[in-house]
C-alpha cells in the first residue's frame, strides 16, 4: 500500500487577538505562498492545517510571543505540528552584537585556516534550527520590489518610528542586495546572506528599543 509522503512547509503567522495572518514558504522549490488571513479560533486553526496536509504539504509554523502566549503553540502541537515560538524583544539581553545573533542562527561561513590563509566555506547551520529556518524563509520577501502597503501601515501603527525606519531600510537595502548577489549566484546563497543582514537589522532595531525601554 503507497504512503502519501508530505513535504514540509514552513509557515509564519502574523498573530492578532481576533486573526491570524499566515504566509508559507516551500523549502524545495523555493516558493513563496499568498498571504492568508482566517479567524483565531481552533477551529479556522485546524481547518489551515487540514488544508494543508490535503494539498500534500507538511506544516511547520513559527509565530512571535505575544499577548497570546503559548495557547496556539499547544493547539498546533495537539495537531501533530511542529511549532516555534520566537521571542525577539529578549535578543538584546542574549546578544552583546549582531554577529553573535548571527552565529546563534548558524548563518554565518564556516573558516578553514592553514597557515596564515583562511578559506571560508559554506555556513555553520549551528544554534537554534527552528528559528534560522524562520529568518531564512523572511529573507524571501526581499526579493520583492521594496513597498509600503496599506495592510503593511495598518499593522505598523502604534509601533516605534525608529523600528518603522529601520524596516524600510531593511526593505530598500536588502532588496538590491539580494538581486545583487543572484545575478552572479544562485538564489539559495543570495538568500542566505540576505538572511544574515536581516538579522543584523532585527538586531539593531531591538536593541534601539531595549535602550530606550
Amino acid at each position: 500500500m503507497a504512503t502519501n509522503i508530505l513535504r514540509p512547509v514552513i509557515v509564519g503567522f502574523d498573530v492578532h487577538k481576533d486573526t491570524i495572518m499566515a504566509c508559507t514558504f516551500d523549502r524545495s522549490s523555493g516558493e513563496v505562498g499568498t498571504v492568508r488571513q482566517f479567524n483565531n479560533t481552533p477551529d479556522r486553526i485546524a481547518r489551515f492545517v487540514r488544508t494543508l496536509r490535503a494539498s500534500g504539504y507538511e506544516p511547520e509554523i513559527c509565530y512571535e510571543a505575544s499577548s497570546c502566549g503559548y495557547v496556539i503553540f499547544r493547539q498546533l502541537r495537539a495537531l501533530d505540528v511542529e511549532c516555534a515560538v520566537i521571542a525577539p524583544t529578549s535578543i538584546p539581553r542574549r546578544f552583546a552584537s549582531p554577529r553573535q545573533l548571527m552565529a546563534y542562527l548558524g548563518i554565518v561561513p564556516s573558516e578553514h585556516s592553514s597557515g596564515p590563509r583562511t578559506r571560508r566555506g559554506s555556513i555553520t547551520k549551528t544554534g537554534n534550527t527552528r528559528a534560522r529556518k524562520a529568518i531564512v524563509s523572511a529573507a524571501w520577501k526581499y526579493a520583492a520590489k521594496p513597498a509600503r502597503s496599506q495592510a503593511l501601515k495598518k499593522r505598523q501603527e502604534g509601533v516605534s518610528p525608529h523600528v518603522i525606519a529601520t524596516a524600510w531600510k531593511a526593505q530598500q537595502r536588502l532588496y538590491k542586495r539580494f538581486h545583487a548577489l543572484a545575478f552572479r549566484k544562485p538564489r539559495s546563497v543570495a538568500n542566505v546572506a540576505v538572511a544574515r543582514e536581516l538579522a543584523g537589522f532585527l538586531w539593531a532595531a531591538l536593541q534601539q528599543n531595549h535602550t530606550n525601554a
